[in-house]
């Protein structure tokens, strides 16, 4: 998700917001190798809204058929009559959607900015748990550094300072 805001005079954001889901749509054989087909969902939006005011984006929608079938013991598997009679197919339509809430809020300067995150990620331990590691390592999942040449062959500040 991309997200440009824009921040009015008068106090009224602008958002121009660009959504994007991409997913495994398939296999294609080139070569005698499968290649993974990537499907693409875009949104964009524009939209206008006071400081604190909530925006809920959708529109962002999957489709699938799944079929399935259930046999009735070892009888769903007799030739010709288990296919027929202990064995019952059908399809499963299934849809789901994504859905995206948006809360912008204007933080007049840098100190407000920080106070505001601090705030936000106290009130909830399991953020306090996960996003604090990644803001000061930038590493998700945070991960435990060993200081030896194979760690640094991977953290070019430690192989330039060798």
């Amino acid at each position: 998700m991309t997200v440009t805001p824009l921040i009015g005079s008068d106090g009224q954001i602008q958002l121009e917001i660009t959504q994007t889901i991409d997913n495994l749509a398939g296999q294609i054989s080139i070569d005698g190798n499968d290649q993974p087909i990537i499907g693409n969902r875009v949104a964009e939006s524009f939209v206008s809204v006071e400081d604190s005011d909530v925006i809920i984006l959708g529109g962002l929608q999957e489709y699938n058929t799944r079929t399935s079938e259930s046999r009735m013991g070892i009888l769903g598997y007799l030739p010709v009559i288990g296919d027929s009679i202990f064995t019952r197919k059908f399809e499963e339509d299934e849809r789901r959607e994504l859905m995206i809430f948006v809360r912008p809020r204007i933080l007049p300067d840098t100190e407000s900015a920080t106070n505001y995150t601090e705030e936000t990620i106290s009130k909830t331990p399991r953020i306090e748990s996960e996003v604090r590691p990644f803001m000061e390592s930038g590493l998700y999942p945070p991960m435990e550094v060993e200081e030896s040449e194979e760690s640094n062959f991977f953290n070019p500040r430690a192989r330039n300072n060798n």
